[in-house]
């Protein structure tokens, strides 16, 4: 199996959790709104007998006053000891020993790592929680060891990021051991946050590899006892974004993506930390309202517009031949807004610069929006063509009365004739 390029990787990841930890920052003063148009290129000729993709993202950078607190939950249970199946540590090998350099909590470790880094000056103040369940609770199954705590404050939020990163560099060690428990990981990320906020955005980044297999002894009550714990960050507006690492998290992903969306988060999977290079460039917060996307030149505004719950847009604009200004506008929900253009040239029969890797998600977001306005239209056409059927089909019945009727009223007017006069 080839090497990763882990650093680059890694950044990718730790990009993404701020970008996810920092989105309900935006909105307060001094916020800072950025638009930034990534396809086409400037001057780049489209085909003006077609729409053009035009993509890009908007995001709120972070500020000193008006930053976040961010916990970050490190799954340490028996299943984060397993191999990657990646060369974590570069050394051309997957090594597939217990928690060894190659294993799920070496990843985990290192894109908390990765995060921290960005974290320094960004205006976040972090923490650290461990996670995992105690295997004794298992009945039928020997002790055989001291069990792990089933979750462990390693250092509550704050702003000397530096002292959080050396106390994640331990958390290898004990290895890892016991079960999955969500619900241990939740109530100390809660207890790791101050007491007092003030106008500070809190977040959750819950790293896992599994699906919660405690504290309790059925999937069900685990499921439950989860959500339960969830309701104190739904109602406190405490966003957790859960970031499924490995192909175990993967299996049944449902309930990590619940708690994503319970609370607004985001839900990562990563089943290889190659596939996150593109993520790198979501280091910026997104807390946006509205994007708008038209052609100034002509007035017309975008036929399909797809806005991802990150800020990430695309969007099918009609252009005319020529040159052709395309104008995106931004609205965070704090009411910044901001607008950026570009200038596209239209030429029949001209060949659009090519989609890069990282935007074909938000171009399958666009032909999504595309078909579902297609799907919206025919719905509209069949109820209009029914509507129109019913209304004749009423008129049909009204003339088949009115004829019965008249046909009645003249053999009811029609006189009888008179008897012969040689009838017997």
């Amino acid at each position: 199996m080839r090497a990763l390029p882990v650093a680059r990787s890694l950044a990718a990841l730790a990009g993404a959790a701020l970008a996810a930890f920092a989105s309900g920052a935006a909105g307060a003063d001094g916020d800072v709104l950025e638009v930034e148009l990534r396809h086409p290129p400037a001057r780049s000729e489209v085909d003006s007998g077609k729409d053009a993709f035009v993509a890009g993202s908007a995001f709120v950078r972070l500020s000193a006053e008006n930053g976040v607190d961010v916990v970050i939950a490190i799954d340490t249970s028996t299943s984060a000891g397993a191999d990657m199946g990646v060369d974590l540590d570069g050394d051309g090998r997957v090594e597939t020993r217990f928690a060894g350099p190659d294993s799920v909590l070496t990843a985990e470790i290192r894109a908390a790592d990765e995060c921290l880094q960005l974290f320094e000056g960004a205006g976040v103040r972090a923490g650290l929680v461990r996670f995992a369940g105690d295997p004794a609770s298992y009945p039928g199954i020997p002790q055989y060891f001291e069990p792990p705590p089933e979750a462990t404050i390693v250092s509550e939020v704050t702003d000397d990021v530096a002292s959080v990163r050396r106390r994640l560099a331990g958390l290898a060690q004990p290895e890892p051991a016991g079960r999955t428990n969500f619900v241990a990981a939740l109530e100390h990320a809660w207890e790791a946050f101050p007491a007092r906020r003030g106008k500070r955005h809190r977040a959750v980044m819950l790293l896992t590899d599994g699906t919660a297999t405690g504290p309790a002894a059925t999937p069900a009550e685990n499921v439950d006892a989860t959500l339960a714990a969830m309701r104190r960050f739904v109602d406190a507006g405490v966003q957790v974004h859960t970031f499924a690492i490995g192909t175990g998290a993967l299996a049944n992903p449902v309930l990590v993506m619940q708690m994503a969306d319970m609370t607004g988060g985001f839900f990562t999977p990563v089943e290889n930390l190659a596939e996150l290079v593109e993520l790198a460039r979501r280091v910026a917060a997104t807390n946006v309202a509205d994007v708008s996307v038209r052609n100034r030149t002509t007035g017309q505004a975008a036929r399909n517009l797809y806005l991802s719950r990150d800020g990430e847009f695309g969007a099918d604009v009609p252009v005319r031949a020529g040159e052709n200004v395309i104008q995106v506008t931004a609205a965070a929900r704090g009411g910044a807004t901001r607008t950026r253009e570009i200038v596209v040239v239209g030429r029949p029969g001209a060949r659009a610069p090519r989609v890069p890797p990282g935007l074909r998600e938000l171009e399958k977001g666009v032909m999504a929006e595309r078909l579902d306005r297609l799907r919206e239209r025919t719905e509209q056409l069949r109820e209009k063509l029914r509507q129109q059927m019913v209304v004749e089909m009423e008129r049909q019945r009204e003339r088949t009365r009115q004829r019965k009727e008249l046909e009645l009223r003249v053999q009811k007017e029609r006189p009888e004739r008179a008897p012969r006069a040689d009838a017997p």
